[in-house]
Protein backbone atom coordinates (compact mmCIF):
# COMPACT_ATOMS: atom_id res chain seq x y z
CA UNK A 1 0.00 0.00 0.00
CA UNK A 2 1.37 3.41 -0.64
CA UNK A 3 0.71 6.31 1.05
CA UNK A 4 -0.86 8.30 -1.87
CA UNK A 5 -3.65 5.69 -1.75
CA UNK A 6 -4.83 6.46 1.56
CA UNK A 7 -8.72 7.52 1.74
CA UNK A 8 -11.33 7.97 3.51
CA UNK A 9 -13.38 4.52 3.94
CA UNK A 10 -10.41 2.69 4.16
CA UNK A 11 -9.51 0.20 6.70
CA UNK A 12 -5.68 0.17 8.02
CA UNK A 13 -4.72 -2.07 10.52
CA UNK A 14 -7.92 -2.40 13.09
CA UNK A 15 -8.73 1.18 12.24
CA UNK A 16 -10.75 2.87 9.81
CA UNK A 17 -9.91 6.20 7.98
CA UNK A 18 -12.12 9.14 8.32
CA UNK A 19 -10.49 12.18 6.73
CA UNK A 20 -6.65 13.95 6.57
CA UNK A 21 -5.84 16.04 9.74
CA UNK A 22 -2.54 17.23 8.20
CA UNK A 23 0.25 16.82 6.57
CA UNK A 24 4.24 17.24 7.54
CA UNK A 25 7.75 16.69 6.29
CA UNK A 26 7.85 13.04 7.28
CA UNK A 27 4.27 12.03 6.07
CA UNK A 28 0.40 12.70 6.51
CA UNK A 29 -1.46 12.65 9.43
CA UNK A 30 -5.00 11.08 9.40
CA UNK A 31 -8.43 10.73 11.08
CA UNK A 32 -9.47 6.99 12.02
CA UNK A 33 -11.91 5.36 14.37
CA UNK A 34 -11.44 1.46 16.04
CA UNK A 35 -13.81 -0.95 14.20
CA UNK A 36 -14.62 -2.48 17.15
CA UNK A 37 -14.25 0.64 20.03
CA UNK A 38 -15.07 3.29 17.68
CA UNK A 39 -12.84 5.59 19.54
CA UNK A 40 -10.97 8.12 17.63
CA UNK A 41 -7.28 8.22 16.71
CA UNK A 42 -4.93 9.78 14.98
CA UNK A 43 -2.74 7.75 12.40
CA UNK A 44 0.73 9.42 11.34
CA UNK A 45 1.68 7.36 8.01
CA UNK A 46 5.13 8.04 7.49
CA UNK A 47 7.09 6.30 4.04
CA UNK A 48 9.61 3.93 4.46
CA UNK A 49 12.87 5.44 2.88
CA UNK A 50 16.40 4.36 3.20
CA UNK A 51 17.89 6.39 5.78
CA UNK A 52 14.66 7.54 7.32
CA UNK A 53 13.97 6.95 11.28
CA UNK A 54 10.29 5.43 10.81
CA UNK A 55 10.61 4.56 14.27
CA UNK A 56 12.45 7.61 15.79
CA UNK A 57 9.29 9.12 17.32
CA UNK A 58 7.65 5.86 18.46
CA UNK A 59 10.94 5.44 20.55
CA UNK A 60 10.61 9.20 21.78
CA UNK A 61 6.63 8.41 22.39
CA UNK A 62 5.83 5.03 23.98
CA UNK A 63 7.91 5.96 27.09
CA UNK A 64 6.30 8.89 27.99
CA UNK A 65 3.70 9.41 30.29
CA UNK A 66 2.46 12.79 30.46
CA UNK A 67 -1.45 14.78 30.47
CA UNK A 68 0.15 17.39 28.09
CA UNK A 69 1.53 14.54 25.84
CA UNK A 70 -0.19 12.31 23.05
CA UNK A 71 -0.84 8.75 24.15
CA UNK A 72 0.77 6.30 21.69
CA UNK A 73 -1.48 3.71 21.34
CA UNK A 74 -0.13 1.43 18.49
CA UNK A 75 1.94 0.33 15.90
CA UNK A 76 1.13 -0.37 11.95
CA UNK A 77 3.43 -1.65 9.81
CA UNK A 78 3.03 -1.97 5.95
CA UNK A 79 5.66 -3.04 3.06
CA UNK A 80 5.39 0.83 2.26
CA UNK A 81 4.78 2.91 5.82
CA UNK A 82 5.11 3.01 9.43
CA UNK A 83 2.47 4.06 10.75
CA UNK A 84 1.74 5.51 14.60
CA UNK A 85 -1.54 5.47 16.18
CA UNK A 86 -1.88 8.05 18.71
CA UNK A 87 -4.30 9.90 21.11
CA UNK A 88 -6.54 12.65 18.54
CA UNK A 89 -6.29 15.82 20.55
CA UNK A 90 -10.04 17.30 19.32
CA UNK A 91 -9.39 21.20 19.09
CA UNK A 92 -6.63 23.43 17.27
CA UNK A 93 -3.00 23.88 16.67
CA UNK A 94 -1.86 26.88 18.46
CA UNK A 95 -0.84 28.51 14.65
CA UNK A 96 -4.45 28.32 14.51
CA UNK A 97 -5.35 30.52 17.38
CA UNK A 98 -2.80 32.11 16.44
CA UNK A 99 -3.94 33.39 13.00
CA UNK A 100 -7.05 34.15 13.82
CA UNK A 101 -6.59 36.20 16.88
CA UNK A 102 -3.83 38.92 16.35
CA UNK A 103 -3.74 40.34 20.41
CA UNK A 104 -3.54 37.69 23.28
CA UNK A 105 -4.26 38.60 26.67
CA UNK A 106 -1.27 38.95 29.15
CA UNK A 107 -3.21 35.71 31.62
CA UNK A 108 -3.38 33.75 28.09
CA UNK A 109 -0.04 34.06 26.93
CA UNK A 110 0.84 33.29 30.67
CA UNK A 111 -0.77 30.07 30.61
CA UNK A 112 0.56 28.52 27.34
CA UNK A 113 4.02 29.35 28.32
CA UNK A 114 3.43 27.85 32.44
CA UNK A 115 1.56 24.44 30.35
CA UNK A 116 4.12 24.07 28.38
CA UNK A 117 6.81 24.31 30.87
CA UNK A 118 5.12 22.34 32.65
CA UNK A 119 5.86 19.25 30.33
CA UNK A 120 9.18 20.16 29.37
CA UNK A 121 9.81 19.72 33.05
CA UNK A 122 8.63 16.72 32.99
CA UNK A 123 10.66 16.17 29.52
CA UNK A 124 13.81 17.24 30.75
CA UNK A 125 13.94 15.77 34.42
CA UNK A 126 13.90 11.90 33.35
CA UNK A 127 16.74 9.82 33.93
CA UNK A 128 17.52 10.07 30.64
CA UNK A 129 16.37 13.59 29.77
CA UNK A 130 14.17 13.90 26.29
CA UNK A 131 15.09 17.43 24.11
CA UNK A 132 12.18 18.25 22.06
CA UNK A 133 13.76 20.67 19.92
CA UNK A 134 10.89 21.66 17.61
CA UNK A 135 8.47 23.80 19.92
CA UNK A 136 6.50 26.12 18.09
CA UNK A 137 2.90 26.84 17.34
CA UNK A 138 2.02 24.11 15.02
CA UNK A 139 3.56 21.80 17.36
CA UNK A 140 1.12 22.57 20.21
CA UNK A 141 -2.77 21.77 20.18
CA UNK A 142 -5.26 22.97 22.76
CA UNK A 143 -7.65 19.84 23.62
CA UNK A 144 -11.54 21.34 23.92
CA UNK A 145 -10.88 21.93 28.05
CA UNK A 146 -7.79 24.39 26.61
CA UNK A 147 -5.05 21.70 27.78
CA UNK A 148 -1.80 22.30 25.70
CA UNK A 149 -0.47 19.32 24.24
CA UNK A 150 3.17 19.18 22.84
CA UNK A 151 3.01 16.40 19.68
CA UNK A 152 5.36 15.63 16.63
CA UNK A 153 8.40 14.24 18.42
CA UNK A 154 10.33 13.73 15.08
CA UNK A 155 13.33 15.66 15.98
CA UNK A 156 13.55 14.93 19.51
CA UNK A 157 17.24 13.92 21.11
CA UNK A 158 17.50 11.80 24.19
CA UNK A 159 20.29 12.74 26.83
CA UNK A 160 22.98 15.21 25.27
CA UNK A 161 22.30 14.76 21.91
CA UNK A 162 23.00 16.15 18.76
CA UNK A 163 22.31 19.24 17.25
CA UNK A 164 19.18 19.00 14.80
CA UNK A 165 18.06 21.60 12.75
CA UNK A 166 14.49 22.04 14.58
CA UNK A 167 12.29 25.44 12.43
CA UNK A 168 13.72 28.58 11.66
CA UNK A 169 12.47 31.26 14.28
CA UNK A 170 12.06 28.74 17.12
CA UNK A 171 15.38 26.89 16.45
CA UNK A 172 18.23 28.08 19.22
CA UNK A 173 21.20 29.24 17.57
CA UNK A 174 23.47 26.00 18.88
CA UNK A 175 20.73 23.84 16.91
CA UNK A 176 22.42 25.32 13.36
CA UNK A 177 25.97 24.01 14.45
CA UNK A 178 26.94 21.03 13.80
CA UNK A 179 27.77 18.47 15.98
CA UNK A 180 27.14 20.35 18.76
CA UNK A 181 25.50 19.28 21.64
CA UNK A 182 22.16 20.58 22.83
CA UNK A 183 19.87 20.20 26.10
CA UNK A 184 17.02 21.65 27.46
CA UNK A 185 17.82 25.18 26.84
CA UNK A 186 17.32 24.99 23.59
CA UNK A 187 13.63 23.93 24.23
CA UNK A 188 13.31 26.77 26.44
CA UNK A 189 14.57 29.45 23.56
CA UNK A 190 11.88 28.07 21.26
CA UNK A 191 9.43 28.92 23.96
CA UNK A 192 10.57 31.92 24.49
CA UNK A 193 10.15 32.56 20.49
CA UNK A 194 6.24 31.53 21.01
CA UNK A 195 5.56 33.95 23.95
CA UNK A 196 7.63 36.51 21.50
CA UNK A 197 5.12 35.71 18.42
CA UNK A 198 1.87 35.63 20.82
CA UNK A 199 2.81 39.34 22.39
CA UNK A 200 4.13 40.51 18.98
CA UNK A 201 2.45 39.31 16.41
CA UNK A 202 6.00 39.01 14.43
CA UNK A 203 8.07 36.00 14.51
CA UNK A 204 11.28 36.25 16.11
CA UNK A 205 14.59 36.41 14.29
CA UNK A 206 17.83 36.69 16.29
CA UNK A 207 18.48 40.43 14.73
CA UNK A 208 16.12 41.54 16.88
CA UNK A 209 17.78 40.47 20.21
CA UNK A 210 18.47 44.05 21.05
CA UNK A 211 15.36 45.52 20.22
CA UNK A 212 12.12 46.13 22.88
CA UNK A 213 9.38 43.47 22.34
CA UNK A 214 6.46 45.22 20.22
CA UNK A 215 3.60 45.73 22.78
CA UNK A 216 5.28 43.72 25.93
CA UNK A 217 4.84 44.42 29.53
CA UNK A 218 7.98 45.24 31.27
CA UNK A 219 8.09 41.48 33.19
CA UNK A 220 7.23 39.82 30.88
CA UNK A 221 9.82 41.35 28.18
CA UNK A 222 12.32 40.62 30.62
CA UNK A 223 11.16 36.50 30.76
CA UNK A 224 11.27 36.39 26.99
CA UNK A 225 14.35 37.94 26.51
CA UNK A 226 15.69 35.43 28.74
CA UNK A 227 14.71 32.77 27.05
CA UNK A 228 16.41 34.15 23.90
CA UNK A 229 19.57 35.00 24.68
CA UNK A 230 21.93 33.76 22.19
CA UNK A 231 23.72 32.08 24.61
CA UNK A 232 22.75 28.92 26.55
CA UNK A 233 24.15 29.72 29.42
CA UNK A 234 22.54 33.12 30.19
CA UNK A 235 18.90 31.45 29.74
CA UNK A 236 16.71 29.95 32.37
CA UNK A 237 18.94 27.00 33.47
CA UNK A 238 15.89 24.63 33.83
CA UNK A 239 11.89 24.68 33.01
CA UNK A 240 11.26 24.93 36.77
CA UNK A 241 13.29 28.09 36.85
CA UNK A 242 11.38 29.76 34.00
CA UNK A 243 7.90 28.36 35.34
CA UNK A 244 8.07 30.34 38.43
CA UNK A 245 9.16 33.56 37.28
CA UNK A 246 6.23 32.64 34.87
CA UNK A 247 3.63 32.11 38.01
CA UNK A 248 5.15 35.10 40.02
CA UNK A 249 4.74 37.67 37.52
CA UNK A 250 0.77 36.15 36.98
CA UNK A 251 0.80 36.46 40.92
CA UNK A 252 1.56 39.96 40.85
CA UNK A 253 -0.60 41.09 37.50
CA UNK A 254 -4.07 39.19 39.12
CA UNK A 255 -2.90 40.68 42.42
CA UNK A 256 -2.66 44.29 41.20
CA UNK A 257 -6.78 43.86 39.76
CA UNK A 258 -7.70 43.95 42.84
CA UNK A 259 -4.94 46.10 44.89
CA UNK A 260 -7.52 49.05 44.74
CA UNK A 261 -10.55 47.87 46.04
CA UNK A 262 -8.47 46.26 49.06
CA UNK A 263 -7.30 48.70 50.29
CA UNK A 264 -10.19 51.08 50.96
CA UNK A 265 -12.06 47.81 52.36
CA UNK A 266 -8.83 47.16 54.76
CA UNK A 267 -8.98 51.16 55.61
CA UNK A 268 -13.11 50.89 56.47
CA UNK A 269 -12.44 47.74 58.22
CA UNK A 270 -9.94 49.19 60.82
CA UNK A 271 -12.01 53.00 61.48
CA UNK A 272 -14.75 51.06 61.86
CA UNK A 273 -13.61 48.65 64.36
CA UNK A 274 -16.01 45.96 63.46
CA UNK A 275 -13.63 43.05 62.19
CA UNK A 276 -11.05 41.10 63.93
CA UNK A 277 -7.64 41.15 63.38
CA UNK A 278 -7.87 37.13 62.25
CA UNK A 279 -11.23 38.19 60.29
CA UNK A 280 -9.42 40.82 58.29
CA UNK A 281 -6.54 38.26 57.50
CA UNK A 282 -9.32 35.37 56.29
CA UNK A 283 -11.08 38.33 53.80
CA UNK A 284 -7.50 39.24 52.71
CA UNK A 285 -6.74 35.14 51.83
CA UNK A 286 -10.01 35.10 50.00
CA UNK A 287 -9.43 38.17 48.18
CA UNK A 288 -6.02 36.89 47.03
CA UNK A 289 -7.38 33.44 45.92
CA UNK A 290 -9.90 35.10 43.96
CA UNK A 291 -7.61 37.15 42.52
CA UNK A 292 -5.09 34.30 41.55
CA UNK A 293 -7.90 32.70 39.52
CA UNK A 294 -8.51 28.89 39.20
CA UNK A 295 -5.84 27.68 36.89
CA UNK A 296 -3.04 29.67 38.58
CA UNK A 297 -3.61 28.44 42.16
CA UNK A 298 -3.41 24.75 40.37
CA UNK A 299 -0.17 25.65 39.00
CA UNK A 300 1.11 27.05 42.35
CA UNK A 301 0.09 23.63 44.05
CA UNK A 302 2.18 21.97 41.60
CA UNK A 303 5.49 24.12 42.30
CA UNK A 304 4.72 23.90 45.80
CA UNK A 305 5.06 20.99 48.45
CA UNK A 306 2.79 19.25 51.38
CA UNK A 307 0.25 20.94 53.18
CA UNK A 308 0.77 24.19 51.20
CA UNK A 309 0.27 22.43 48.05
CA UNK A 310 -3.31 21.03 49.27
CA UNK A 311 -4.01 24.42 50.53
CA UNK A 312 -3.95 25.80 47.02
CA UNK A 313 -5.74 23.00 45.65
CA UNK A 314 -8.69 23.88 48.13
CA UNK A 315 -8.91 27.12 47.44
CA UNK A 316 -9.07 26.20 43.62
CA UNK A 317 -11.71 23.75 44.56
CA UNK A 318 -13.93 26.62 46.75
CA UNK A 319 -13.96 29.25 43.67
CA UNK A 320 -14.85 26.11 41.17
CA UNK A 321 -16.26 23.17 42.75
CA UNK A 322 -18.26 22.15 39.57
CA UNK A 323 -14.22 21.75 37.77
CA UNK A 324 -12.46 18.47 38.04
CA UNK A 325 -8.77 19.74 37.83
CA UNK A 326 -8.28 20.36 41.27
CA UNK A 327 -9.14 16.88 42.57
CA UNK A 328 -6.94 15.37 39.43
CA UNK A 329 -4.29 17.67 40.20
CA UNK A 330 -4.41 15.93 43.87
CA UNK A 331 -4.84 12.42 42.67
CA UNK A 332 -1.75 13.07 40.17
CA UNK A 333 0.09 13.87 43.20
CA UNK A 334 -0.64 11.24 45.57
CA UNK A 335 -0.09 8.84 42.23
CA UNK A 336 4.26 10.00 41.94
CA UNK A 337 5.42 7.24 44.26
CA UNK A 338 3.39 4.74 43.59
CA UNK A 339 1.58 4.45 47.15
CA UNK A 340 -1.34 5.70 48.30
CA UNK A 341 -0.85 6.86 51.75
CA UNK A 342 -3.48 7.04 54.76
CA UNK A 343 -2.45 10.57 54.91
CA UNK A 344 -2.98 11.26 51.25
CA UNK A 345 -6.21 9.07 51.67
CA UNK A 346 -6.96 11.39 54.25
CA UNK A 347 -7.01 14.33 52.15
CA UNK A 348 -8.66 13.41 49.36
CA UNK A 349 -11.51 12.07 51.55
CA UNK A 350 -11.23 15.80 53.03
CA UNK A 351 -11.51 17.06 49.62
CA UNK A 352 -14.59 15.33 48.72
CA UNK A 353 -16.34 15.90 51.88
CA UNK A 354 -15.53 19.14 52.72
CA UNK A 355 -18.73 21.30 52.47
CA UNK A 356 -17.90 25.18 51.37
CA UNK A 357 -19.44 28.24 53.08
CA UNK A 358 -22.81 29.15 52.21
CA UNK A 359 -23.44 25.58 50.66
CA UNK A 360 -25.67 23.12 52.35
CA UNK A 361 -24.06 20.29 50.39
CA UNK A 362 -20.59 18.56 50.14
CA UNK A 363 -18.10 19.14 47.42
CA UNK A 364 -18.69 15.56 45.98
CA UNK A 365 -22.34 16.41 45.67
CA UNK A 366 -21.68 20.26 43.94
CA UNK A 367 -18.95 18.06 41.89
CA UNK A 368 -21.62 15.31 40.62
CA UNK A 369 -24.04 18.27 39.28
CA UNK A 370 -21.23 17.87 36.49
CA UNK A 371 -21.62 14.32 35.28
CA UNK A 372 -18.98 14.15 33.04
CA UNK A 373 -16.51 16.01 35.45
CA UNK A 374 -17.80 13.78 38.48
CA UNK A 375 -17.05 10.43 36.02
CA UNK A 376 -13.37 11.43 35.34
CA UNK A 377 -13.05 12.37 38.99
CA UNK A 378 -14.41 9.37 40.52
CA UNK A 379 -12.58 7.16 37.57
CA UNK A 380 -9.07 8.27 38.90
CA UNK A 381 -9.71 7.45 41.84
CA UNK A 382 -11.20 4.03 41.70
CA UNK A 383 -7.55 3.39 39.57
CA UNK A 384 -6.08 5.24 42.95
CA UNK A 385 -7.50 2.45 45.00
CA UNK A 386 -7.41 -0.23 42.85
CA UNK A 387 -3.30 -0.28 41.76
CA UNK A 388 -2.36 1.71 44.60
CA UNK A 389 -3.89 1.18 48.13
CA UNK A 390 -2.77 -1.17 50.72
CA UNK A 391 -6.27 -1.10 52.29
CA UNK A 392 -7.87 -4.92 52.74
CA UNK A 393 -11.09 -3.24 51.39
CA UNK A 394 -9.50 -1.15 48.71
CA UNK A 395 -10.91 -3.59 45.65
CA UNK A 396 -14.27 -2.95 47.50
CA UNK A 397 -13.79 0.55 47.37
CA UNK A 398 -12.49 1.10 44.31
CA UNK A 399 -15.60 -0.96 42.53
CA UNK A 400 -17.69 1.57 44.11
CA UNK A 401 -16.12 4.39 42.97
CA UNK A 402 -15.93 2.46 38.92
CA UNK A 403 -20.30 2.30 39.57
CA UNK A 404 -20.06 6.13 40.70
CA UNK A 405 -18.32 6.95 37.59
CA UNK A 406 -20.33 4.72 35.12
CA UNK A 407 -23.68 5.82 36.79
CA UNK A 408 -22.62 9.19 36.21
CA UNK A 409 -21.81 8.67 32.19
CA UNK A 410 -25.15 7.85 31.85
CA UNK A 411 -26.33 10.96 33.41
CA UNK A 412 -23.81 13.14 31.06
CA UNK A 413 -25.97 15.77 27.95
CA UNK A 414 -26.82 15.15 24.73
CA UNK A 415 -24.26 17.38 23.34
CA UNK A 416 -21.59 15.77 25.53
CA UNK A 417 -23.05 11.97 24.45
CA UNK A 418 -22.32 13.40 20.84
CA UNK A 419 -18.71 14.00 21.22
CA UNK A 420 -16.18 11.16 20.15
CA UNK A 421 -15.50 8.99 22.90
CA UNK A 422 -12.45 9.79 24.71
CA UNK A 423 -10.08 7.03 25.94
CA UNK A 424 -10.87 7.11 29.82
CA UNK A 425 -14.33 6.43 29.03
CA UNK A 426 -13.88 3.55 27.35
CA UNK A 427 -10.90 2.15 29.42
CA UNK A 428 -13.25 2.79 32.59
CA UNK A 429 -16.21 0.66 31.13
CA UNK A 430 -13.77 -2.11 30.61
CA UNK A 431 -12.47 -2.48 33.29
CA UNK A 432 -15.62 -2.12 35.35
CA UNK A 433 -16.95 -4.97 33.02
CA UNK A 434 -13.79 -7.12 34.33
CA UNK A 435 -13.70 -6.10 37.92
CA UNK A 436 -17.50 -6.90 38.15
CA UNK A 437 -16.15 -10.62 36.83
CA UNK A 438 -13.54 -11.04 38.85
CA UNK A 439 -15.87 -10.30 41.77
CA UNK A 440 -18.44 -12.82 40.34
CA UNK A 441 -15.87 -15.53 39.71
CA UNK A 442 -14.09 -15.27 42.89
CA UNK A 443 -17.94 -15.27 44.91
CA UNK A 444 -19.24 -18.55 43.61
CA UNK A 445 -16.12 -20.42 42.55
CA UNK A 446 -15.28 -22.63 39.69
CA UNK A 447 -19.10 -24.76 40.59
CA UNK A 448 -20.97 -21.24 40.21
CA UNK A 449 -23.35 -21.85 37.15
CA UNK A 450 -22.12 -18.92 35.45
CA UNK A 451 -18.49 -19.18 35.45
CA UNK A 452 -17.76 -20.16 32.16
CA UNK A 453 -19.83 -17.20 30.76
CA UNK A 454 -18.18 -14.96 33.43
CA UNK A 455 -14.34 -16.10 32.56
CA UNK A 456 -14.89 -15.52 28.80
CA UNK A 457 -16.37 -11.89 29.34
CA UNK A 458 -13.25 -11.16 31.22
CA UNK A 459 -11.31 -12.14 28.60
CA UNK A 460 -13.03 -10.49 25.55
CA UNK A 461 -13.27 -7.40 27.75
CA UNK A 462 -9.43 -7.62 28.15
CA UNK A 463 -8.41 -7.86 24.64
CA UNK A 464 -10.96 -5.23 23.57
CA UNK A 465 -8.58 -3.16 26.50
CA UNK A 466 -4.90 -4.46 24.77
CA UNK A 467 -6.47 -4.33 21.07
CA UNK A 468 -7.24 -0.50 21.39
CA UNK A 469 -4.81 0.42 23.74
CA UNK A 470 -6.42 1.41 26.02
CA UNK A 471 -3.61 0.72 28.69
CA UNK A 472 -1.90 3.30 27.41
CA UNK A 473 -3.20 6.31 29.88
CA UNK A 474 -2.27 4.61 32.71
CA UNK A 475 1.25 5.05 34.46
CA UNK A 476 3.92 2.46 34.05
CA UNK A 477 3.36 1.38 37.65
CA UNK A 478 -0.24 0.76 37.09
CA UNK A 479 0.40 -1.20 34.01
CA UNK A 480 2.78 -3.83 35.96
CA UNK A 481 0.13 -4.22 38.37
CA UNK A 482 -2.43 -4.71 36.02
CA UNK A 483 -0.58 -7.31 33.94
CA UNK A 484 0.16 -8.99 37.69
CA UNK A 485 -3.09 -9.36 38.63
CA UNK A 486 -4.91 -9.79 35.07
CA UNK A 487 -2.31 -12.85 34.96
CA UNK A 488 -3.25 -13.97 37.72
CA UNK A 489 -7.40 -14.31 37.19
CA UNK A 490 -6.17 -16.00 33.53
CA UNK A 491 -3.99 -18.58 35.70
CA UNK A 492 -7.00 -20.16 36.88
CA UNK A 493 -9.76 -19.28 33.80
CA UNK A 494 -7.95 -20.35 31.09
CA UNK A 495 -8.96 -23.62 31.32
CA UNK A 496 -12.49 -22.61 30.81
CA UNK A 497 -11.67 -20.05 28.02
CA UNK A 498 -10.07 -22.41 25.77
CA UNK A 499 -12.61 -24.69 26.00
CA UNK A 500 -15.12 -22.12 24.91
CA UNK A 501 -13.44 -21.10 21.82
CA UNK A 502 -11.01 -18.54 22.79
CA UNK A 503 -7.04 -19.58 20.81
CA UNK A 504 -4.09 -19.79 22.11
CA UNK A 505 -2.47 -17.78 19.56
CA UNK A 506 -4.91 -15.22 20.48
CA UNK A 507 -3.72 -15.51 24.19
CA UNK A 508 0.22 -15.52 22.74
CA UNK A 509 -1.07 -12.24 21.20
CA UNK A 510 -1.66 -10.51 24.44
CA UNK A 511 0.91 -11.90 26.56
CA UNK A 512 2.98 -10.30 24.12
CA UNK A 513 1.70 -7.29 24.48
CA UNK A 514 1.93 -7.32 28.46
CA UNK A 515 5.64 -8.55 27.32
CA UNK A 516 6.57 -5.36 25.36
CA UNK A 517 5.20 -3.12 28.67
CA UNK A 518 6.99 -5.06 30.90
CA UNK A 519 10.68 -4.58 28.89
CA UNK A 520 10.33 -1.03 28.50
CA UNK A 521 9.65 -0.88 32.49
CA UNK A 522 12.95 -3.37 32.75
CA UNK A 523 14.99 -0.17 30.34
CA UNK A 524 13.68 2.43 32.51
CA UNK A 525 16.32 2.40 35.14
CA UNK A 526 13.97 2.58 38.26
CA UNK A 527 14.25 -0.39 40.88
CA UNK A 528 10.83 -0.35 41.80
CA UNK A 529 9.50 -0.92 38.11
CA UNK A 530 12.17 -3.41 37.69
CA UNK A 531 11.22 -5.41 40.53
CA UNK A 532 7.39 -5.20 39.47
CA UNK A 533 7.90 -6.26 35.92
CA UNK A 534 10.08 -9.35 37.12
CA UNK A 535 6.67 -9.97 39.04
CA UNK A 536 4.16 -9.74 36.29
CA UNK A 537 6.73 -11.62 33.96
CA UNK A 538 6.76 -14.38 36.47
CA UNK A 539 2.89 -14.40 36.00
CA UNK A 540 3.05 -14.57 32.46
CA UNK A 541 5.20 -17.67 32.98
CA UNK A 542 2.44 -19.12 35.04
CA UNK A 543 0.10 -18.41 32.52
CA UNK A 544 2.01 -20.01 29.58
CA UNK A 545 2.19 -22.99 31.96
CA UNK A 546 -1.95 -22.89 32.59
CA UNK A 547 -1.85 -22.77 28.40
CA UNK A 548 -0.14 -25.27 27.65
CA UNK A 549 -1.75 -27.96 30.51
CA UNK A 550 -4.81 -26.45 28.77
Amino acid sequence: MNMNNIVPGMILGKYRILKPLGKGGEGSVWLAVHVETEQMWALKVIARRDGLREYHELKMLRRLRHRSLPVMADLIETEDEVCLVMEYVRGPSLRQLMDQNSRWKLQEIIDIGLMICEVLEYLHGRKQPVFHLDVKPDNILLDYSGRCKLVDFGAAVKGNGHSRLGTEGYAAPEQYVSGSNVDGRADLYALGAVLYEMVSGIRYAPFMEKSRVPGCPGALETIIKTCLHPDPGKRYPNARCLREQLLKLQTRKKRETVRLPVYPAILLILLSGTLALAGLGRELQNRTSAALGYEELIARAFCEKDEKSFDSLREAQFLSPGRSEAYLAYIEMAEEDGIFSDREEENLRALLNGIPIGSGKTYEELLKEHPENYALVCWRTALLYWFESSLEESRRISAGWMKKAADALENISEEEKSRPEESWKQSLRVFYVMSACVGRLEEGGEEFPEYCERAVRFWEQLQILTGAGLLQPLDMAMQLRFISEVCDTLTFILPVCLEEGVSKAEVMSVLTEFEMIISEAEESGKGHLRTMAQRADEQIGKVRESMESG
